[in-house]
Parts: structure tokens; sequence; C-alpha cells
């Protein structure tokens, strides 16, 4: 796209920010990376979930520093809500894998939402601003594993993560947002497969040159709702990346110009409510293309990739069906993605799990999950895989220890791992802390 296209969609994106006749849908939330999501939230309508506005402030008994002396509600009454949270894992390779021992890693991550209609008048719009830091080593280093046993594992860094405003000029119909985004936060992700550690069971490896973690791109992504509970949405990002520029740690100057790739992604999808005896649940499907510059496997250069993904979400039992909020029960997921294996390694992925929120009576909290993820990579002899696949088994168990903390215990079983027949089937153990500050 020409830089003046670029400016032009800045300015039109800009404008959306003007007063609009109606504020968004009520109960519309963002949902930032670390967030962790209400079960009962992978099914529910989409205009309800991470299509979002602003992030709501967390109940105060939920949070480790409670109200700071009453300065957070009175920041929320006057438009600004602050969130923190740790997650911090001690994991160690007891069996397989490229080395036996342990690794201990955390993720710091600081966010701030604005209402900009509290602040500013501007009816439906919002802002928000997000930073993190992650030092420790790699889990990845010991694992030796393609899809990543821990959703937190990158090399140490810390840098500005999201950055972005975003307005409905017609509301319950169409949205808009500009900024630095993550883009599974918007296209692919599979919202009941949140609470896994591994990567592959929310976020398909197929799509890795979509920025996200560790680095999300500026972007102009637009969303329209042509019925209750569908959607349609568009999105184009910076893809400097695969011209050897992460976008993390960078400002949008290469969105705006050279080396003037990007990554383009379209999703259709449409969520259905409980109702007459009916159980909730949600569809998606999307096709991608990155206009970069990719070598070959065989050889030589290909301008572009493209792939394509579809997922399903459907409750399978509740504990009590009768109560329209009510979160305990059974949900399947799964999802599929094909892409271009003469340039992407990884070929295909398939991956599916179940997820039970409060499995244990007095306990409606805690979420249990058990998936399998599977790559299938490129058959291409110079990518150098010599075995065709990777898969992993994951079951973890999420107590809800205090209002503010969550311990997750979670093993993986990898075969195959990272595709290469010298290392033994990796045999993970992790325990997760998470703290909501």
């Amino acid at each position: 796209m020409p830089c003046d296209a670029r400016a032009c969609l800045l300015l039109l994106l800009g404008a959306c920010a003007l007063p609009a006749p109606a504020p968004p849908p009520a109960g519309s939330e963002s949902v930032p990376e670390q967030a962790e999501p209400e079960a009962d939230e992978a099914v529910a309508d989409e205009t309800a979930t991470d299509e979002s506005t602003t992030d709501e402030e967390p109940a105060q008994d939920a949070t480790l520093t409670g109200d700071w002396g009453g300065a957070r509600p009175w920041l929320a009454e006057h438009g600004l809500t602050v969130e923190a949270s740790i997650t911090a894992d001690t994991a160690r390779v007891v069996g397989g894998g490229v080395e036996q021992r342990s690794t201990t890693q955390a993720l710091l991550d600081l966010g701030a939402g604005l209402d900009l209609e509290q602040v500013a008048g501007w009816t439906g719009a919002s802002a928000w601003a997000e930073w993190w830091t992650r030092p420790g080593r790699l889990l990845n280093d010991d694992v030796g594993d393609w899809q990543g046993t821990s959703n937190i594992d990158t090399p140490h860094q810390h840098e500005w993560y999201e950055l972005w405003i975003e307005a409905w000029p017609a509301p319950d119909a169409l949205r808009m947002k500009l900024g630095k985004l993550d883009a599974f936060d918007e296209f692919a992700v599979v919202e009941a497969a949140a609470e896994f550690l591994n990567n592959g069971m929310a976020y398909s490896p197929t799509l890795s040159p979509m920025p996200s973690y560790p680095d999300p791109a500026f972007a102009a992504l637009l969303f329209a709702y042509p019925a209750e509970s569908t959607w349609l949405g568009i999105g184009a990002f910076d893809g400097a990346t695969q011209a050897g520029k992460p976008t993390g740690t960078h400002g949008p100057s290469t969105f705006l110009g050279s080396p003037s790739d990007l990554f383009l992604v379209g999703e259709a999808g449409h969520s259905w409510a409980r109702e007459g005896g009916r159980l909730a649940g949600r569809a998606a499907a999307g096709a991608w293309r990155h206009n970069g510059d990719f070598a070959r496997f065989t050889g030589g250069g290909q301008d572009g990739a493209t792939g394509v993904y579809a997922l399903l979400e459907q409750e399978l039992w509740l504990e009590a069906p009768d109560e329209a909020d009510s979160a305990q029960g059974l949900t399947a997921f799964a999802q599929l993605a094909v892409t271009d294996e003469d340039v992407i390694e990884v070929a295909r992925h398939l991956a599916a799990g179940l997820q039970w929120v409060g499995p244990i009576a007095d306990h409606d909290d805690d979420i249990l999950g058990f998936g399998a993820t599977r790559v299938d990579f490129t058959g291409e002899p110079g990518a150098g895989f010599t075995t065709d696949h990777e898969l992993a088994l994951e079951v973890f168990y999420r107590w809800q220890a205090t209002p503010s903390l969550a311990i997750k215990p979670d093993a993986q079983y990898v075969l195959d791992p990272g595709g290469d027949p010298t290392l033994e089937n990796a045999f993970v153990l992790t325990l997760r802390f998470e703290v909501t500050l």
C-alpha cells in the first residue's frame, strides 16, 4: 500500500473518534494480552468480548494492592482504569528434549485504559496503553519444541506492547481501531483455550508471519456487525518483521514507510447464545496474506505468503443451564489452519481440547483443561525436517487460591519435538503463578 494511501487511512480512523450518536454495545470490553477471560466469555456474543472498548476496572477484592486508599476508584470515576499483573513460571524438563533442567521466568504486565467519552465527550471511543517486561531464560532452549510449551517464553526484553485508540462510528454496527496491536487479540484466537500454556492450543503456528507476542505491530482494523452475533473483520498490520525489523520494539515508521510490507487478514464469524435448551458456541474462519519477500525452501525467493484458518467452540454441558450467567460446565474447542509450505515451516495445524470450569464442588472458579495440538511440517527437503510432525499433549488445573492469586500446575508431553529425530519425546512440568496487582 503506498504511503499516501496509508496516511489517508490513518486520517479516516482518527476521524472515527469524533462523537457518535450512541455508545457501543453494553458490556463490551477489551481483553489485553495477559488478561484471564471468564470461562463463559469463550462462547459469548462476539460484540461483548474482545471486540472491544476499554477494560473495565477489576473488582477491588480481586486485586492484591486493593483500591490504593481510594485512588483507584477515583481514577475510574474520571475515566482512567489501571491494571497490572505478574505471571511467573517455574518449569522443568523431566525427560527427553534438549536438556533436563529447571527454568524460572516471569512477565510483568502494566496497562491503562482511558474512556474518551468521559474525558473528551467522544461517544463510544476509548484508548489503551500497555507495557511489559520479561526477564529469565528460554524454556524452549531445554525442550527444543516448535510450538512452545510456555506462552510467555521469549528472549528477555521490555517494550510498549500495545498503544491504540478505538471508536464505534456506527454503534452496534461498525468498530474501528488504530495503533500498536497484537493481531491475536482480534483474529484467529480460540478463547476457550486461553488458559493452556502451550501456544498451539490457542494460536496457530501456521500464522507465524502474523504480528503477535513478542512482536505486535502498528495496524488499522475495521469490524462490521451486519447481524446480531455476526462479525466481519479486516486488518492491515505492519509486516516489517519479515524483513528483519522486529515491530515489537519499534514505532509506526515501518508501517507508514519502508520496507512497505503488510500483513493483511480477514475474518468472518458467528456466535450463538444459550436459548431453548441450546448451549452457546462460536465459529469463525479467516484468510491472510503477507506481501513481503519470502525465501523458498527449494531456493530462490517468493513474493508473499498466504494461509487460511477455521475455529469452533461449543459448550457441551452446564451445571446450571437455566442460569444465563452460569460459567460452570464443559466447553470443547477445535481449530484447523493451512498455509504455504513452500515458504512457511508449519504447513498444517490441528488442535482440540476440553475446558471444565468448576470441576470440584465449592471451587466454581477453578478450571481443568486437557488438549492436543499437532503441527505438520513442510515436506520441502530444503526446510531440513526429517520428522514430518510434532504433537503436544497438555493437562492443567487452575486453582483460584485467592481472588487475586491463581496457581496452575501444568504437564505437557511433546512427541517428536521440533521434528528432530535426535531428540527424545519431552516431558515438561510447570507451576504457574498468576497475580493481579
